[in-house]
This record gives structure tokens, sequence and C-alpha cells, in this order.
């Protein structure tokens, strides 16, 4: 297994949210969440190598991007069955590849250094302009760059996908100061029309219902007329693995009332709540007390003391030392998170 460098986010947390990899067949994978399983990272598939890719890496090689979770799910059970199991520990079907099938990791901390001294392009001028104005607040060592930009593989017109690994509220309160100030907007136009249509495929949601959510998200907008999506990833949020083991209860839509939101930004993303109402599902619902995703799209939606509606997958967490908890897992296909008492004042 090879990295870029000794240094960087991998050195410290391991293959985590953000990171890349790519398989020993070529093929390029992320790394999703924050807990991993010994000897293997719960990975999706990307990038595949194809001479009809558009995408083309500093090697030469041509890549197909693999856009929607449906088609990496595909291409795992096609190419890469083995790899699919049933965690009992995580309560779900998720894709291990094994640490031995890893050829190359890509740190997004180490890209960063690397860009900072060459950034010819616009798109690397703007990502390392973005990078910086959270680097400068919290330190270098904690900011990185991620998606096509950390590959190689970006085009002109690429979004700019950031991550951060430590000094999170500092970093959401530079967000906040950059968007009044307007170095930062919100989605608008024709750039939200598109975003629409590409997060309506799995979640939905009507358009005006959208749009007044993602005009108050931080975490996701334009600068310099390049889209950004930033993750505030919390390595240590999560239990080691396998100290609990959850079970699924089937799908839910409850109504409730958000009580703490202070983690809504982060990924993993939770909002402390209590359930009002179970729409669809069983009593268990009334006992949830979060909101829990792995997906950006599903942070900033709703704030404390609003009045929410969701649609997701009803877990028991049980730990080992015998406690246990009700959450809702928000994102799978169909699941959503909107704010009632937002929609109110539309």
């Amino acid at each position: 297994m090879r990295r870029w460098s000794s240094l960087g986010v991998v050195e410290v947390y391991g293959i985590i949210e953000g990171v890349y990899f790519k398989h020993v067949d070529g093929g390029i994978f992320y790394a999703k969440g924050v807990i991993h399983p010994p000897g293997g990272v719960i990975g999706f598939p990307k990038y595949i190598p194809s001479p009809r890719g558009s995408r083309v890496a500093p090697s030469g090689i041509s890549y197909v991007k693999i856009e929607e979770l449906r088609s990496q799910l595909r291409i795992l059970k096609e190419r890469y069955p083995s790899y699919l199991r049933e965690d009992k520990c995580l309560g779900c079907l998720v894709p291990v590849v094994p640490t031995s099938d890893i050829d190359e990791i890509y740190d997004p901390v180490v890209v960063v250094n690397e860009m900072k001294s060459r950034a010819r392009r616009t798109v690397e001028r703007v990502a390392v302009e973005l990078v910086s104005l959270l680097a400068e607040h919290i330190g270098w060592d904690k900011v990185g760059l991620s998606g096509s930009l950390l590959l190689g593989l970006y085009t002109p017109r690429s979004d700019i996908d950031v991550v951060v690994y430590g000094g999170h509220y500092k970093a959401y309160e530079v967000l906040k100061e950059a968007r009044d100030k307007r170095i930062l907007t919100g989605y608008s136009g024709d750039k939200l029309a598109l975003l629409y249509r590409a997060r309506s495929k799995e979640t939905p949601i009507d358009p005006i219902a959208f749009k007044l959510h993602q005009q108050r998200k931080l975490l996701e907008g334009l600068i310099s007329g390049f889209e950004y999506f930033i993750r505030l990833i919390d390595p240590s949020s999560e239990p080691p693995y396998c100290t609990f083991k959850t079970r699924k209860h089937g799908t839910v839509k409850v109504r409730g009332e958000v009580v703490d939101d202070s983690r809504s930004m982060m990924t993993p993303c939770v909002y402390e709540v209590f359930i009002d109402e179970v729409i669809i599902g069983p009593k268990e619902a009334y006992e949830v007390s979060k909101l829990y995703s792995l997906r950006g799209r599903f942070c900033e939606l709703v704030q404390a003391d609003e009045k929410f509606e969701a649609r997701g997958s009803l877990e028991k967490v049980e730990y080992h030392d015998g406690s246990c908890e009700y959450r809702i897992y928000l994102g799978y296909e169909g699941d959503y998170l909107i704010s009632l008492d937002l929609l109110k004042r539309r």
C-alpha cells in the first residue's frame, strides 16, 4: 500500500471520510464514515478506468465518474460482490474493501500543501483561497481537499470539496462571517435548479421547500463562481468499531421537535429530537432521541426548537455496557428531513 506522504490526516486518523484510495485494479474509491472494521475500509467506487472516460488523471489514465449511490452499489455488486457483507455491528449491508487490495491512498491535507505551491489553474487557486480562509483560523493541518481536486481528476468547472478535521465550531463561525461579507454566497438561479435536479433523484422534496432549506446552509454554496461543499468531520464522535450493535427496525416517518442542533453541521450529522407523532412505523419510534446521517445533504436542515418531519430507517443501538438508544438513520433513497416551521414561514 502506497501513501502520498507520511504526513496528513491518514497518519493521524487512518483512512476515514474525505480520504480516497486506489484499488489494485485501478478503480478509485472514497472512504465512508469515521469507523471501519479491522483489516478493511468501508468504501464506494467513484471513478472507474475506462477508455471512454472524460476524466483524465495526471498519469494519463481515463476514468468514468460514478455519480449516484445506486450506480456505485450496482458496480459493487457486479465487480466486487465479495466486499458486500451484512455487518452485525452497523446493522446493514456495507462494502468493506480489504486493506490488502488498496494500492494507493490520497490524503486531503497533503494535497493542499502540494497545490499551494503550484495552483496554476483558476479552480486550484480558488480552492486554495477557500482552504486558506479556514486554515488561517484553525490550522493548516486540519483542512484538506477531497473529491476530484484531491485526485487530479477535476475539470475547469469542478466543485470544490473541502474537509475539516478539527476546530469545527470556529470553522463554522468563519463561514458565517464569510457569508455576511459575501465572500461566500448561497445557491440561486440555474445552479440551484441543477442542484435540486441532482438531489431530488434520491431525496424527495418539492422545489420550494428545497430552496428554503438550501438558502440557510453555510456548508455549501458558491465562491468566485465555483460551487463548494464543506464537511466538518468529527473522527471522535463515534464509539470504537463493534463496541455496539445496530439493529434495523424498518422504515419510519415521524414528526417531532429538535432539542439540540449543535452537531447538525458535523459529519456524522446528529440532531437530538423529541418525537411527537409516528406517521408510519412501529411504536418504538416514539423512543427515538436522535436523527443521524453520514451524508452531507442532511446537514443544517432543521434548527433547535423547530418542528420537523423525517423519513428514514429506525435503528436500535445496543452498547456493550448494556445501554441502548433508538435513532433514525437518514441516507437511503427516499429519506428526507424538512423543517415544518420553515415551510410555514414561506
